[in-house]
């Protein structure tokens, strides 16, 4: 798509009217319903300008609203042009609300989606009715081809690359076991087979990895699992088993009951399937705990990754301290200074998001991304955000520190404390078996409510094994989820942000582990100090101060051994008691 974004709207409400569309919505979802998607996927992004990693758009013949959620609504406002574009919180029934409001509609609308990037769980979500007596109806119509990619010529790429094996020692369980477990399901279920859409299940089963996108080691495709025999892979490219198109898949499938999941399987495959003899059941994906519930092995990688990637943030964080001028440099070339830092091992795959690198009020920007050009030198006396993380050939890491630059006033103080005070204590929690996310979620928060700050997005997300950095089922945030288990590795990261002036968030990945045969804690896998000069440790409070220390005293035991005595000296002056 080429031109400016008024003439992009207007080109694709021509292409809407011609089709007989009232309107459209745009997912940012991709085929593969997966957080990260390939540069030729970026709809939302095209023909917005908003790069979120979570929202959707719908545009009508007078307007176009973008929604997201509370990590966004900074980014919203800056991203997007207010004389074409509207934005609105991703609330449930964010559709039906936003055209409830509006004064100009007719009493029916027919509105597009594209059957390939919607989900039949989606699907089924769609409002069909607005307005205060619910009497104006909505048709919706799903779309083969997507309106946008016939306007946008300069879309990039969509060039698949084949899959790479994990080894065995890597993954702690062969993929013929993980096979076996999943059939013996479906014999007992008394399925003939089962379709997996989730990408991140596929790549889980068979100990696949791939390069298809930027950050995530996936290899993009879906599988049908017979009840006995080979998988069949559907749209991607791996060795020893048959590959197919999603097409040609749906019309050989011979007559049966099927598993499927309806909350990743696009409407498009869901269509295709539906014929005579065709059973299909959707139940969640039988892979998703299994595979969130890490072996030792996987732990054990995690551990190693961590190690590995705490030397390299620390390396960082001393050439920050180093550097005559630091208000010198831009954003964007500290992102570059720290990827080469972790570059540098040999057993590193790539980041596993683009770095959160904002300075000053840009680090109030929940998921802010510094674009070279667009981006902000490090201002002084302020404090520097970074969240950053890296797939290793042995396991995954996501770690967010905040920095002070120059010299901090009592409130950067006082908030960073809160924030680590709420850090300290989800850390040191323990909690019966059966316990869920959000039963805990309070703990984290409970230290900032007490000084009146609070922060809007969740305490915790999973994070796979060389997989997604968000992974599911698990999450702790106010929000009901499964309850935690032993193995599922969740991110610790309370936060504050100031609109206008500057953001915290200290983020640590933990592994969930049993205490004994009714409790569960964490074990922290994250190894890098907490900045010192921002630690009040009267507000900080006696536990959290021991449970400080006893963490410090651990980074540098496992560092020291490896690090030049330069170095050394760093950490202990970084890992002292407080």
């Amino acid at each position: 798509m080429i031109g400016s974004p008024t003439t992009r709207l207007a080109e694709l409400r021509t292409h809407l009217s011609a089709s007989g569309l009232d309107g459209f919505v745009i997912w940012r979802d991709d085929m593969f319903m997966g957080e990260e998607v390939r540069a030729c996927d970026e709809r939302l992004a095209m023909i917005s300008g908003f790069t979120g990693s979570a929202g959707y758009a719908l545009i009508l013949q007078k307007q176009a609203v973008v929604f997201s959620d509370g990590r966004y609504h900074l980014q919203l406002e800056t991203q997007l042009d207010d004389s074409l574009w509207q934005w609105a919180d991703s609330t449930p029934d964010a559709i039906g609300t936003f055209l409830s409001a509006q004064d100009d509609l007719p009493d029916s609308l027919k509105l597009g989606f594209d059957a390939t990037t919607t989900s039949v769980a989606k699907s089924e979500k769609l409002p069909h009715a607005f307005g205060t007596d619910g009497k104006s109806k909505i048709t919706w119509q799903a779309v083969a081809e997507n309106p946008l990619d016939a306007l946008w010529h300069d879309r990039p790429s969509q060039r698949q690359q084949p899959a790479f094996a994990l080894d065995d020692a890597v993954t702690g369980q062969a993929a013929s076991e993980k096979l076996a477990a999943l059939q013996h399901h479906l014999r007992q279920a008394s399925y003939d087979g089962i379709i997996i859409s989730a990408t991140d299940c596929v790549n889980w089963l068979l100990n696949i990895r791939g390069h298809d996108l930027t950050n995530t080691p996936f290899h993009l495709s879906f599988a049908f699992v017979p009840q006995d025999g080979l998988p069949v892979i559907i749209e991607g490219t791996v060795e020893g088993y048959e590959c197919v198109s999603w097409q040609g898949f749906c019309e050989t499938l011979r007559a049966g009951r099927y598993s499927y999941d309806k909350a990743t399987l696009p409407v498009a495959l869901h269509h295709a399937l539906m014929r005579d003899g065709i059973g299909l059941e959707s139940e969640p994906c039988p892979l998703y705990l299994p595979k969130a519930k890490k072996n030792n092995i996987e732990l054990a990688g995690f551990r190693e990754a961590h190690i590995t990637d705490a030397h390299a943030l620390c390396r960082f964080w001393q050439w920050l301290e180093g550097c005559d001028d630091i208000t010198a440099y831009r954003e964007t070339e500290l992102v570059t200074q720290l990827q080469n830092m972790r570059r540098a091992d040999d057993s590193y795959l790539c980041d596993s998001f683009d770095t959160i690198m904002g300075t000053g009020s840009n680090g109030a920007i929940i998921h802010y991304r510094a674009i070279e050009g667009a981006d902000s030198t490090i201002q002084n006396d302020s404090l520097l955000l970074i969240d950053s993380g890296a797939h290793y050939q042995c396991g995954t890491t996501d770690i967010t520190r905040t920095f002070i630059i120059g010299t901090p006033d009592d409130e950067m103080i006082s908030a960073y404390s809160a924030v680590l005070a709420g850090h300290c204590a989800l850390a040191m929690a323990q909690f019966p078996k059966g316990t869920n996310g959000a039963a805990i979620d309070a703990i984290c928060r409970a230290p900032l409510w007490a000084t009146g700050r609070d922060y809007a997005h969740g305490t915790g997300h999973g994070v796979g094994h060389i997989l997604s950095v968000h992974e599911g089922p698990a999450h702790i945030a106010k929000r009901q989820g499964p309850p935690l288990e032993q193995g599922m590795v969740l991110s610790n990261e309370p936060g504050f942000y100031l609109a206008g002036k500057w953001g915290i968030r200290l983020e640590n990945l933990v592994a969930v582990e049993v205490r004994d045969e009714s409790y569960l804690g964490f074990e922290t896998l994250t190894f890098v100090p907490f900045e010192r000069r921002l630690i009040d440790k009267e507000q900080l409070g006696e536990a959290a101060t021991r449970w400080l220390n006893a963490y410090h005293s651990m980074i540098y035991d496992k560092l020291a051994p490896d690090a030049d005595e330069a170095m050394r000296s760093w950490l202990k002056e970084k890992c002292a008691p407080l």
